[in-house]
């Protein structure tokens, strides 16, 4: 991301957006893989807490959040927010418990290891604004999970020909990551001006990572990002941007996705609740 230091030109209504808000730039995910991390940014609660990752080795593929968990879009219907969502990423499926709370839910395929359909950002979008119509009146939680920058990546044939000829032929691991983060800033905008169509331009935009993606890179993390951790999968990019945050604010040292309920949590008068993380609300007010 530009916002980050890529010198390519790879998410310029990402970073448009970076100008006009806060921007952390040290925020680490609690787990290296969708479904306990998701949990994590949800309830902002540890992983091994929720009891949806364990510390062994190997993934436990049909472990899901606990009903007794309590996720952001049930704190903001407790506080009378109509909740909607959908997922292009099947760890955050109802099977998973990933949908408590919500009014209205997109699920766009099938479990991992049932198939393994990468479906694209703005097949999402368009559904949730679909669902997002339904409720023109009503303060709406609006959430989304993307995969476009998630393994597998795009082929080349699909890379942008505005980073040139040579590149889009031959551009390998790198290069076809930086396409999908085309592919991701594409989606955001769609979402960005659905709602602005819908009379909801006056919304808070947060976009956080659940994980990151190593790309092979270093080796010994070999070619899965799920159960090792290395600077690459872990650190996440996070932006705030609407009314009350700091515009082209910058914010150093650590903060960590557990960190994100309770940051919501004060900026919108929620209920806290147990949680494990640290509220960063006066840092995104500029304080």
């Amino acid at each position: 991301m530009g916002a980050y230091g890529n010198p390519r030109d790879t998410t310029p209504y990402f970073d448009a957006l970076a100008a006009q808000g806060a921007v952390f730039e040290r925020t680490l995910a609690n787990a290296p893989w969708t479904r306990p991390a998701i949990a994590s940014l949800l309830t902002g609660r540890y992983p091994l807490s929720l009891g949806i990752d364990d510390e062994r080795d190997k993934v436990n593929t049909n472990r899901g959040l606990h009903p007794d968990a309590v996720t952001l879009a049930e704190r903001f219907s407790d506080a009378g927010w109509k909740t909607v969502g959908g997922t292009a990423n099947p760890n955050a499926n109802a099977v998973f418990n990933m949908t408590q709370g919500f009014d209205d839910y997109y699920e766009a395929s099938g479990l991992w290891r049932e198939e393994m359909t990468k479906v694209p950002g703005v097949t999402i979008t368009h559904e949730v604004l679909k669902l997002a119509d339904e409720y023109p009146e009503d303060d709406l939680y609006i959430q989304v999970v993307l995969i476009d920058t998630h393994r597998p990546l795009p082929n080349g044939t699909s890379f942008p020909l505005q980073f040139g000829l040579e590149t889009a032929m031959n551009p390998g691991a790198l290069g076809r990551y930086d396409a999908a983060l085309g592919y991701f800033d594409d989606t955001l905008a769609q979402l960005d001006k659905g709602l602005a169509k819908q009379g909801r331009d006056d919304r808070t935009l947060v976009v956080i990572g659940d994980h990151g993606e190593g790309l092979h890179t270093p080796v010994w993390a070999l070619k899965s990002h799920g159960r090792r951790l290395y600077d690459a999968n872990i650190h996440v990019p996070w932006l705030i941007t609407g009314p009350g945050i700091a515009e082209g604010h910058r914010i150093s040292g650590l903060s960590e996705g557990v960190d994100l309920v309770p940051t919501l949590a004060e900026l919108y008068g929620l209920d806290t609740g147990d949680v494990h993380g640290d509220s960063r609300a006066p840092q995104v007010r500029g304080e």
